[in-house]
């Protein structure tokens, strides 16, 4: 299984989103949404899961809007995806980093950014590691580094390779449905006043 932060599945489900800047350069990456595709085309020839932390669905929803609600249900219909609450066991995985970081004197993993973001990210990184995810597909800097820290593999969006040929885009399947059926009625949108 591998795992996807906030930045990388906004490019797989909002196709307008726009590119990332790059963690190490501050400059957004050259054909993000390229990459990611020829990513998720690799995965899927590969039949590996993709893990997406309830927290990192919240932050996907804050930058969609109203499209997220239908981006929840083909998430949920997806067999390639795998849609991983904040549970018992990973609040007890998070609570060993927790207590391994204050015995290292280190409550904040040594980061300039507010308490409440690391929190989160540590609440992503513990969903993964008990969810088996073996490598963290992210953009965020401080989560990338903190999921380094607590022993999982982590590819930058930055450090994905270019499909072979630009010119052919990759054949993808992944909102494949677990029952066979995709219900239309289920991703309109309605308005609260109807």
């Amino acid at each position: 299984m591998d795992g996807m932060d906030a930045s990388v599945l906004t490019l797989v489900l909002h196709p307008e989103a726009k590119s990332p800047c790059d963690p190490v350069t501050g400059k957004p990456i050259p054909r993000a949404k390229d990459r990611v595709d020829h990513l998720l085309a690799t995965l899927q020839q590969a039949n590996r899961k993709i893990v997406i932390p309830t927290p990192v669905l919240s932050e996907v929803l804050v930058r969609t809007g109203k499209e997220g609600l239908g981006y929840i249900h083909l998430l949920q219909k997806s067999e390639f995806f795998d849609i991983r609450p904040f549970d018992e066991i990973a609040a007890i995985e998070l609570s060993e980093i927790n207590r391994r970081a204050i015995a290292e004197g280190n409550k904040t993993a040594k980061s300039e950014a507010p308490y409440q973001k690391i929190k989160v990210d540590r609440q992503i990184v513990s969903i993964c590691k008990m969810a088996g995810v073996q490598v963290l597909y992210a953009c965020d800097r401080v989560l990338m580094n903190f999921a380094k820290q607590a022993g999982l593999r982590v590819c930058g969006l930055h450090e994905l390779p270019l499909p072979p040929d630009p010119q052919t885009p990759p054949q993808l399947d992944i909102f494949s449905y677990k029952d066979g059926n995709l219900d239309a009625e289920a991703l309109e949108l309605h308005d609260e006043e109807d």
